[in-house]
């Protein structure tokens, strides 16, 4: 761990092991430290070695209540869209608005690339390929194009349309034990499956489509996300603007899904989320189990205005790249809710899927279809798209954005709110993602930074350089 309180608490753990059979001092006089390793050793037990530890810790609800804003990563200039981790979780991939990639050293607050893509619009999704040692960033976007570029420390080295969807591309992914494979998805309904290693496909693409969703109207579905299931990689979801989440295996394609989830719609729900809207919208929201919501109240984020908008004039509900104007009628409608994310948990047994206007729901993906074990509230998923995720080392926690500018962390069993932290100043977070070993959370939204978030004990100063 990066910190001095956690490096401390190594210490002082390999110290007990080390006295077992023996009385001694504790090795820290400080009360505050001193009762704050015993509330650790209490809740996470003693282990022999720091691993154990870490991935403990990871897990620990202590470690999500200590979540502070450490980070502030500026260097793009719109709204930050997309957010991904590498493999080793030192580098995060980040694309916005202003058709930028950026590489991030997010540990040293550096940023190492930051090159104008060939997107032409908005960019939505990158995700690092797991092949050639990260040196590889596939990205989608507004303009519809899937991009695979070839990126170093310090420059982009090339570039290449490999896929192309006739509307918005929104999302792609990638999965490990297949890392020369990307599925892609967007608003013309399409699936594509895209191999990297086969020549440019830009005088036949249509090859790549092995899925065409339609609604039951018989209309191209928008699909707004697609994911894998982390132990089986023929197997994937889709969801779209509708209530539902579409299972497919690539092993036995066909018009139908295996199998499809939704949750009952209950009108006692409708209003709920408006008693919610209202309460959230409040800017004096208290302090929940004992945690800081202050983070960004004193920080100077006079270069962190919303990105600009074509219309000055525009409302807020039209502010966010990721909805059309034909999506946004239709989310405004009273009793119409569709999905804007879901995803496997790290075995995949389990879905979650965060419905517009509406709560955040779990599904047994070995179980029936509406079969919810779990469903989370208290966020609001009205104005834009937002993302929802797992956390923690066995997807633990829930995490996800709101209209109100906050972000939400869920115990996944009580479906207690165990964190509430104000991650935008000015505007939505939509974007949520856990380093793949440490307890660290990056969130982007409307703002043009990343924030990063790690469990600190004392107040931290961001961004301060030695003088």
């Amino acid at each position: 761990m990066p910190h001095l309180l956690v490096q401390e608490m190594h210490m002082y753990l390999k110290h007990i092991n080390k006295n077992k059979l023996k009385k001694s001092k504790p090795l820290f006089q400080s009360p505050v430290i001193g009762v704050f390793l015993k509330n650790y050793i209490t809740e996470i037990g003693q282990y022999n070695t720091r691993a154990q530890w870490g991935y403990k810790f990871y897990q620990s609800a202590v470690a999500v209540h200590k979540l502070k804003l450490s980070k502030l990563l500026t260097g793009h200039e719109g709204c930050v869209n997309s957010l991904d981790f590498n493999k080793t979780g030192n580098i995060i991939a980040s694309g916005s608005d202003d058709f930028k990639i950026c590489l991030w050293d997010w540990s040293n607050d550096k940023c190492l690339l930051n090159y104008k893509s060939i997107h032409t619009r908005n960019i939505f999704q990158t995700k690092f390929l797991t092949t050639h040692g990260d040196a590889h960033v596939v990205s989608s976007g507004r303009d519809g194009l899937v991009v695979l570029s070839a990126v170093s420390d310090s420059d982009c080295i090339y570039s290449k349309i490999i896929g192309h969807h006739d509307r918005s591309c929104n999302k792609v992914c990638v999965h490990h034990e297949t890392p020369y494979v990307v599925l892609s998805c967007g608003d013309d309904g399409i699936v594509k499956n895209i191999d990297i290693r086969e020549s440019p496909i830009n005088e036949n693409e249509r090859v790549t489509n092995i899925l065409h969703v339609k609604s039951v109207h018989g209309t191209p579905m928008h699909l707004y996300g697609i994911d894998i299931n982390p132990l089986k990689p023929y197997e994937f979801i889709v969801n779209g603007n509708d209530e539902y989440i579409r299972m497919y295996d690539k092993r036995q394609l066909i018009e139908d899904p295996i199998k499809v989830f939704h949750r009952e719609l209950k009108h006692t729900k409708l209003k709920k989320m408006d008693h919610i809207a209202i309460r959230n919208n409040r800017t004096d929201d208290n302090v929940i189990d004992g945690s800081d919501n202050s983070d960004l109240d004193d920080t100077d984020h006079s270069d962190d205005d919303v990105a600009d908008n074509s219309n000055s004039n525009s409302s807020p509900s039209n502010v966010d790249s990721d909805i059309d104007d034909e999506e946004e009628n239709l989310s405004s409608h009273p009793h119409y809710r569709h999905i804007t994310s879901a995803v496997y948990s790290y075995c995949g047994t389990e879905i979650l899927a965060s419905y517009s206007e509406d709560d955040i729901y779990l599904f047994d993906a070995n179980g029936r279809s509406n079969s919810v074990l779990h469903n989370y509230g208290g966020h609001m998923n009205r104005m834009t798209v937002k993302g929802v995720n797992f956390y923690g080392p066995r997807s633990d926690y829930v995490v996800s954005g709101s209209d109100c500018g906050y972000l939400f962390i869920w115990d996944k069993k009580t479906e207690a709110i165990v964190l509430k932290k104000r991650a935008d100043k000015k505007g939505t977070v939509n974007v949520l993602e856990g380093h793949p070993h440490m307890p660290t959370l990056a969130s982007s939204g409307l703002d043009k930074t990343i924030k990063i978030w790690e469990p600190l004990n004392t107040s931290h100063r961001l961004n301060k350089k030695k003088t």
